[in-house]
């Protein structure tokens, strides 16, 4: 949320990982970095590094992850044991460079146990300037059933916490209880947009048919105000939601409403749509608030969405807000170098006076070379307002497959490559060709190289595609393999694709 200017290099080997930050926040320069390794079967983490900090009764969400700096040891044995020692920081900045604001200095202890295949333990306990330790169970005594319970102190205050969870086929229902105070932390650090369920929390979904859908909630939120000493505020959000299916068209309602310190909303809303054609869809919204400061706004929406192909779409609004008229234009559009999507959105945000906002988004990447993409987007911030980020990045070494695990996501590279040259009649390397292997597009390097990693051994269909070379000249193809097998990289063929230059028409 804070301007920035700066970028990432992340860094993969056999048994390691990480990255290397630097830029500029609030005109001055800021650097991060992290490492994670392996040694004798402990996992190993230094540097600058999110963690995460989440209960088995966060069923509402209230999960958070804050940024620290510092060195942080995963023990190895029947419970998964987590030890960190070094600051809290406090992140800002884009999706490609994280600065880092040294705070206060915290230890953690986290554990995971699993007493048996339905029962687990959890426990998290943090020192710092004020001390947080939550101990909390999670039982699943059915499949489609899940509880969960939780206490201990949070920046000490007390905290209580009980949660049921059940998904059966045609009803959902989450439903927690928490008991605590307005100053309470899950630990003291920044932490501007995390709001905290509190009290009791209920959202229940039916389908009581294939065609019809009906929702329900009561929500309490504990919502920071950006200081560390300052109350949360509390607010409620009550919520009924009704969707349909009708003589092919599909039908919505609801209704919401909002209590926080200094005000009170009541809004509903009405959604029609129906699909015109196999590639048009229609739809129609009604927003109002129906209490709250004046003047209530209200909002009537039109759209008309026509697919008219695989890779473009347009899209067409009206929009009727307090008697002005707007008619908005927008769509999509995709390509192996480039894709973007204008779309119009409604949101519902309870901490705001008038909390139905609409707007438009807009999202954009563009391949100019090799794996160098370039990306922008807009979007809409928790108070309100909109923002955006710009952005570029690449890759040297391409298809890192990610692999989950409990806390985190760790990137492993795929075992298997495809490799080769591409090069002229003379020998000579030809930069920028197009080559697609299977559904990925390549680009050759100024080696006249390209490389791509895969998950499984397998053929893949070869093609070049002179139309989308990144090079003014245009080439037809003298020899190449139909086909290229994904192998592993130790005994994986070198392709040779030998191509001419097309001048003047001559060949």
């Amino acid at each position: 949320m804070v301007p920035t200017q700066g970028g990432t290099i992340n860094f993969e080997g056999q048994n390691y990982q990480g990255y290397f930050g630097a830029g500029e926040l609030d005109g001055a320069f800021r650097v991060g970095s992290y490492l994670r390794t392996t040694f004798h079967s402990f996992g190993i983490a230094a540097g600058d590094q999110s963690q995460a900090l989440r209960l088995p009764t966060d069923v509402f969400g209230g999960g958070q992850y804050f940024s620290t700096r510092g060195v942080g040891v995963t023990i190895p044995g029947d419970a998964k044991v987590f030890v960190f020692a070094g600051v809290t920081t406090l992140a800002t900045g884009s999706p490609l460079f994280q600065a880092f604001q040294r705070q206060t200095p915290v230890g953690m202890v986290f554990a995971d146990k699993a007493i048996t295949d339905n029962l687990h333990f959890y426990s998290r306990n943090i020192f710092s300037g004020q001390q947080s330790s939550i101990q909390g169970f999670d039982w699943r005594p059915r499949k489609w059933l899940k509880t969960g319970l939780a206490g201990g102190i949070g920046s000490n205050k007390p905290y209580v916490a009980a949660s049921v969870d059940a998904d059966r086929n045609w009803y959902t229902l989450k439903a927690a209880y928490i008991e605590t105070s307005d100053g309470f932390r899950r630990i003291t650090t920044p932490s501007i947009f995390a709001a905290e369920p509190d009290r009791e929390n209920v959202l229940l979904t039916v389908k009581p048919y294939s065609s019809l859908v009906l929702t329900a909630g009561h929500e309490n939120f504990l919502a920071p105000q950006g200081s560390l000493t300052a109350p949360f505020e509390r607010a409620t959000v009550d919520q009924l939601q009704s969707s349909f299916d009708l003589a092919r068209f599909r039908f919505g309602a609801g209704v919401f409403q909002s209590h926080g310190p200094n005000r009170h909303n009541v809004s509903d809303g009405f959604t029609v749509s129906r699909e015109v054609t196999k590639n048009i869809n229609a739809s129609a919204s009604f927003y109002q608030d129906l209490s709250g400061p004046g003047p209530r706004p209200n909002y009537l929406i039109g759209t008309v969405r026509a697919t008219l192909s695989p890779k473009l779409s347009l899209l067409g609004v009206l929009n009727r807000n307090m008697g002005n008229t707007n008619f908005l234009f927008g769509g999509s559009y995709t390509s192996n170098r480039f894709s973007v999507s204008v779309d119009y959105q409604t949101f519902y945000m309870p901490f705001l006076a008038q909390p139905l906002v609409t707007g438009i988004g807009i999202t954009l990447h563009l391949k100019l070379w090799g794996g160098f993409q370039v990306n922008g987007e807009t979007f809409r911030s928790p108070d309100g307002k909109l923002r955006y980020t710009a952005s570029a990045s690449t890759l040297l070494t391409p298809n890192l497959r990610p692999v989950h695990t409990n806390d985190a996501q760790v990137f492993k590279m795929s075992d298997y490559v495809v490799r080769g040259h591409v090069r002229d009649e003379a020998g000579n390397p030809i930069e920028g060709a197009a080559i697609h292997v299977g559904d990925q597009v390549l680009y050759t390097n100024a080696a006249g190289e390209f490389f791509q990693r895969f998950k499984k051994l397998e053929t893949l269909p070869l093609l070049v595609m002179p139309q989308e070379f990144l090079t003014p000249l245009n080439f037809t193809v003298v020899s190449m393999p139909p086909t290229v097998t994904a192998a592993r990289e130790d005994s994986a063929p070198d392709v040779l694709i030998v191509l001419r230059p097309v001048r003047n028409g001559k060949r």
